[in-house]
């Protein structure tokens, strides 16, 4: 199975080539400090904040992060996430 790749539930692979390497970065940042704000994550990962705010929305959309007022908390999933591929 390739990193860009991973068994879900149901057994079948699901694709993660949507992903990028900053992906990576901001659920790990995520995965350290606990839920925060996109702008702090952005200036701790040396990133533009839009393009941070982008990619936590992505990562939102397939279920790594949850957005709950203004924060970003790692997901059940995204934490799976991590301990499979950190």
């Amino acid at each position: 199975m390739s990193a860009n790749s991973k068994r879900s539930e149901s057994n079948s692979v699901e694709s993660l080539d949507w992903m990028l390497s900053v992906d990576d970065r901001l659920l790990a940042y995520f995965g350290k400090h606990g839920p925060g704000l996109c702008p702090e994550a952005a200036g701790m990962l040396g990133l533009h904040v839009s393009f941070a705010e982008q990619r936590c929305e992505t990562l939102c959309e397939h279920g790594f992060l949850r957005k709950r007022d203004t924060r970003y908390h790692l997901t059940d999933r995204g934490q799976q996430y991590l301990d499979t591929y950190e």
